[in-house]
């Protein structure tokens, strides 16, 4: 984006009311909308042919570290709007938020018809927006299935906030909207100048043809080996099966097993049925109800209070795509560890210039990164040498979105700290949804172990339905160690995606667990349909076993969960953070933890010289999590 000597905006103590905001996806009609809005007096005009170069680099830091309040400030200069920032992620909220006042346009067209232009757009005019527009549309590779999907569902998400408040005009531009529809909606008067049409384009299929080649098809994973696509079921969220194609993949169907399998609804199937959850939520109530006060973890005579070095929380907080909810969840689970007179030290990462969210508080680490990875683990590591350093005897570290339903938890968790090296924070977790439904039950994966003698994989079974439990072995969330453990051995650090907790669960019985098991924790879910290869960053995995190997030696075997039950706070749907698929990316890319990352003067984890195109797939990753829907 260059600057423009026509930039039209006006001083930023001007009281400006009645903005207009288009809201569509670029190539939707916007420069028309934009046309629209100078032929009916909106003056001045956010769009990039109109900043200056300071709202340029405003507006570029935006695209990196996702700093909203930044993009609302400079919304305060102009009245109407079209193009990014004002169509991309979450915006349309908090515009809405901060302007009342304001209207919101939606500009949309057929998907077939916007995908043909954006083709055309990525990879003949303007193939070096293709990177940036991976970004805005929450996708890892750019291909058709992806960015209409993406598309879609940014059209809903826009279109269910409105709801009926009548604020939304949907415009379909080449439909053949017009004035009328526009001015209506406005309160504005009908122009005597014809409805403009900017951008025409032509684009034929035999351009299709040219361009299709370039691009993989969503749901596939390309095998290293043969090169073979292997496209996978997504139709059930998390679902480890690939699709088959060919004769080996062909059922052969007959009455009889039609019967069968309609009789035969899989857990998943269960999983994503509110009115089933809500009879096994109310069935696990009842079997609670004649739990022994023991059992469930009240606070039993003779417990002690906890002496000030005995137990020290851990947990950090960062934010690459500026999540309200994020930030929402972590204050209310600080409230809830404050309250217990535990110490607790925070570690805060800004991304950027972006400023830090969580102040006023002792135990507080705060660093910067440019980066945008899973820095979870060495943001925790960070916070446990400090209580080591101090002397804390006891370390637990947790997740920043859960919550303890028993008051007592801090001396459950050190009690069972007496007799084991190593421990699980919970017994039973249970997780939020999104359709108002109650929650998802699981246990611990310490305990799925114990009770069934499996560590990994460990799926949701049909035997523990009649209990409540939907949700097979939790290896997240929380966990906490003696602090010879970790001065033996820190945290793993380099899952940039995410999936520390499960690596963590592994090493600790890895002594239990054949060498090509362990090795199959850094490959991929889904073996080649054609040769039967699995993905896999051989550099990745070798560095994975030298660390398990010393966690293995450090926990040596003393390993337990608390007697407790947690529940997560809400942070976006499960299905959105492809736990199934997301260490392809680290595969594709042949990832080496000693070679692809460096340390940072402030001591966190950032990606080495020449991995642009690593470090957008991670990025684009976790934009894609949609925290906030």
């Amino acid at each position: 984006m260059e600057a423009s000597p026509e930039s039209n905006a006006v001083n930023p103590d001007s009281k400006i009311r009645g903005r207009v905001f288009c809201l569509g996806m670029n190539k939707t009609g916007t420069s028309t909308l934009k046309r629209c809005f100078k032929e009916l007096g909106y003056r001045p005009i956010a769009s990039p042919g109109t900043y200056s170069r300071a709202e340029i680099a405003r507006v570029n830091h935006f695209y990196k570290y996702k700093n909203y309040e930044d993009m609302l400030q400079l919304a305060e200069r102009f009245q109407a709007f079209e193009d990014r920032p004002w169509n991309m992620w979450r915006m349309y909220r908090e515009l809405h938020e901060r302007f009342p006042d304001s209207r919101f346009i939606l500009t949309f067209r057929e998907p077939e018809s916007w995908w043909r232009s954006v083709e055309q757009w990525i990879t003949v005019t303007k193939p070096e927006s293709l990177a940036r527009y991976q970004l805005h549309l929450r996708v890892l590779r750019p291909d058709r299935n992806a960015f209409i999907d993406s598309y879609l569902r940014y059209n809903e998400e826009v279109r269910s906030y409105f709801g009926d408040s009548g604020i939304l005009l949907p415009l379909n531009v080449e439909a053949g909207a017009d004035w009328a529809q526009l001015c209506d909606f406005l309160g504005k008067p009908i122009p005597e100048a014809p409805f403009p049409h900017a951008n025409p384009q032509t684009y034929s299929w035999q351009d299709a043809d040219r361009t299709k080649r370039k691009f993989r098809p969503k749901h596939a994973i390309i095998c290293q080996h043969c090169k073979h696509p292997t496209i996978f079921n997504t139709s059930v969220p998390g679902s480890r099966s690939a699709a088959k194609t060919g004769s080996k993949g062909i059922r052969r169907l007959s009455p009889g097993n039609i019967r069968q399998e309609w009789r035969k609804p899989t857990v998943q199937d269960l999983q994503h049925s509110p009115v089933v959850r809500r009879a096994m939520y109310a069935t696990h109530r009842l079997l609670n109800t004649f739990r022994s006060p023991a059992a469930a973890g009240t606070r039993r005579q003779g417990d002690r209070p906890l002496p000030e070095d005995e137990l020290g929380i851990v947990s950090c907080f960062f934010n690459p795509t500026g999540s309200r909810r994020r930030l929402q969840n972590f204050k209310q689970f600080l409230a809830a560890v404050d309250a217990t007179g535990l110490r607790c030290v925070v570690v805060e990462l800004a991304f950027g210039s972006n400023p830090f969210e969580i102040t006023d508080r002792d135990d507080l680490i705060q660093v910067r990164c440019d980066d945008v990875l899973w820095h979870k683990e060495r943001l925790i590591n960070l916070g446990i040498g400090r209580l080591l350093s101090q002397g804390m005897r006891k370390i637990a570290w947790l997740d920043g979105d859960i919550l303890f339903q028993e008051k007592n938890w801090p001396i459950e968790i050190a009690r069972r700290l007496d007799h084991a090296r190593l421990c699980q924070v919970f017994e039973k977790v249970k997780i939020t949804a999104d359709d108002h439904a109650p929650p998802m039950l699981g246990p611990s994966s310490v305990k799925y172990f114990r009770d069934h003698g499996r560590l990994l994989p460990q799926p949701p079974l049909r035997s523990t339905l009649a209990r409540g439990m939907l949700l097979g072995g939790q290896s997240g969330f929380g966990w906490a160690a003696r602090a010879e453990v970790l001065e033996q051995s820190p945290l793993f650090e380099h899952a940039v995606v995410g999936g520390g907790d499960k690596l963590i669960l592994a090493a600790s019985f890895a002594d239990q667990l054949s060498d090509q098991h362990m090795e199959r924790l850094t490959q991929s879910n889904f073996a080649c349909e054609s040769c039967g290869y699995r993905n896999r960053s051989s550099a990745y995995t070798k560095h994975y076993l030298r660390w398990a190997e010393r966690w293995n030696a450090a926990v040596n075997g003393s390993v337990d969960y608390a007697r407790l039950t947690i529940s997560d706070l809400y942070h976006g749907k499960r299905q959105d953070r492809a736990y199934m698929t997301r260490h392809d990316i680290l595969y594709r890319h042949e990832f080496d933890p000693a070679g692809d990352l460096v340390e940072s003067s402030a001591g966190c984890l950032q990606w080495a010289d020449g991995k642009g195109l690593l470090s957008r797939e991670v990025e684009a990753y976790f934009l894609a999590r949609r925290d906030d829907a």
